[in-house]
């Protein structure tokens, strides 16, 4: 009995043994590189986006401390396709085109297709997704993301320093920057990024343009249109034209800005869903310095969210609608707010308590105060192009509105004028510019828009009055203070 005891004991520890070390084996061949052949996976076909295009899940090969393979597989593909390939990010989880992204071409085949990532950080965790761009400028990314880790140690310290904050006022500070080793690339912009609400921002908040850097050394940025008593954060950058676009950020600092005399804004503004915002100061009126975020009036009552819509359906039956650019919260949304039809701003108050759409003389005291149509819509646009197509024409926003290129929506590519009717919705994508609500008073403004190309600011342009109180248009909202 000892003796069949003893030899069952054996035999489980030698079955033990020998799984522990098949499992072994099978753990270091799955960190091996390895072929990738879209036939072997279970992994379910999903849609690129909202448009008419079907891919498997990526895959990450031949990793190094610099590089890394990216390995797509197209499925199907019932689009014209102008630009495809992979974006990627170590900072944002929800990589998108222009912040780091490869270039494949325009002729996209069934099968695999593959983005060699260089210039990698050592010992990083990236995000990767695949991207399709159409002919017609509609975008669409993979809904799942990707993340792998280069081998090595991580060492961003040699890239991007951020430096000290000073000469800090009521609406303004300096930042200082130090930009080491950038292995030979070549630096295309380079500067200081900062928010109000994002602890760790990029330059798709708020960011200074320094442009070209050669060599090594330090540098310095000059933030204004700050609010006063308020803590913002900054981050030194650098970025490369390597892989499409490639940013290189430094630690994240603080600072706070001087309380101002008259209050500086309220830097505590929020509105009903706790969105908070920034706000300004200009001449005798305070204005929210973001586009409102709002998806329900300050009552609670809710929007309706447009997507769209059956084919012969009419939207301005009454009802008050928002939308996102190319419907994407992640990508747009959070930059940019929401656009919001005719019948949202006449309403309710979607404001915040105390707060109100502006009316067209509120506008027009904005504008007298800054000097003028010909001049206003430069002071009230961000400077740079990292919000703004180029060439961002007369654009110091010195009022500290910091207006963005946010665009317009129109909802139809036809339209019965006769009977309302819209055949053939379209969420069109236009950021040409950027356009704002006005509530409409003797003034008979509608609504203001900026452009890139201009430094005015045009009152109800690019289009009639008539088109955008049919209700067929989405624009911004900026609340200003009662």
């Amino acid at each position: 009995m000892k003796k069949i005891k003893l030899i069952i004991t054996t035999l489980v520890i030698l079955t033990f043994v020998t799984s522990l070390f098949l499992g072994c084996e099978k753990n270091v061949a799955e960190d091996e590189d390895q072929d990738f052949n879209p036939s072997d996976t279970t992994e379910p076909i999903h849609i690129i986006g909202k448009l008419d295009v079907k891919a498997k899940d990526d895959t990450v090969v031949n990793i190094t401390e610099t590089s890394a393979d990216i390995k797509g597989y197209f499925v199907e593909i019932n689009e014209k396709i102008k630009i495809y390939g992979h974006c990627y990010s170590y900072t944002d989880s929800f990589p998108i085109v222009g912040r780091g992204n490869t270039d494949l071409g325009s002729s996209p085949e069934i099968g695999v297709f593959t983005s060699k990532l260089t210039n990698l950080l050592p010992g990083t965790e990236y995000f990767v997704r695949s991207f399709v761009i159409t002919d017609d400028n509609r975008d669409g990314y993979s809904p799942n993301i990707l993340i792998f880790r280069t081998k090595g140690e991580t060492d961003r310290n040699f890239i991007v320093k951020t430096g000290t904050i000073e000469n800090i006022s009521q609406n303004g500070a300096t930042a200082n920057g130090h930009i080491g080793d950038m292995m030979s690339q070549e630096i295309i912009q380079h500067g200081h990024c900062y928010s109000s609400t994002a602890q760790t921002p990029t330059v798709f908040d708020n960011a200074t343009e320094l442009g070209k850097f050669n060599g090594k050394g330090e540098f310095t940025s000059t933030f204004s249109g700050l609010a006063a008593n308020t803590t913002y954060y900054v981050r030194a950058y650098a970025s490369t034209n390597e892989n499409g676009g490639t940013f290189y950020y430094g630690e994240t600092i603080t600072f706070t800005t001087e309380q101002g005399q008259n209050g500086g804004g309220d830097e505590s503004l929020t509105d009903i869903e706790g969105n908070a915002y920034k706000t300004v100061d200009i001449g005798t009126q305070t204005w929210m310095a973001e586009n409102l975020k709002a998806t329900k009036f300050n009552d609670g009552t809710a929007l309706k969210f447009i997507e769209s819509l059956p084919d012969g359906q009419s939207i301005y039956a009454g009802e008050a609608v928002y939308m996102y650019l190319n419907n994407d919260y992640q990508t747009y949304g959070k930059t940019f707010g929401c656009l919001y039809n005719d019948i949202t701003i006449n309403e309710k108050n979607i404001c915040p308590t105390g707060w109100h759409i502006p009316t067209g003389e509120d506008w027009y005291t904005l504008i007298d105060y800054l000097g003028g149509e010909d001049i206003a819509g430069g002071k009230l646009k961000k400077e740079g192009t990292v919000y703004w197509n180029s060439p961002n024409t007369d654009a110091t926003n010195e009022s500290g509105f910091s207006a963005i290129e946010g665009g317009f929506i129109y909802f139809m590519e036809n339209y019965d004028i006769q009977s309302g009717i819209i055949y053939g919705f379209s969420n069109n994508f236009k950021r040409e510019n950027t356009s704002f609500w006005a509530v409409q008073d003797f003034t008979g403004a509608r609504y203001f828009c900026l452009e890139s190309t201009s430094g005015k600011i045009k009152v109800n342009e690019p289009f009639p009055t008539s088109f955008y109180a049919s209700n067929f248009t989405g624009s911004y909202i900026r609340c200003i203070k009662d």
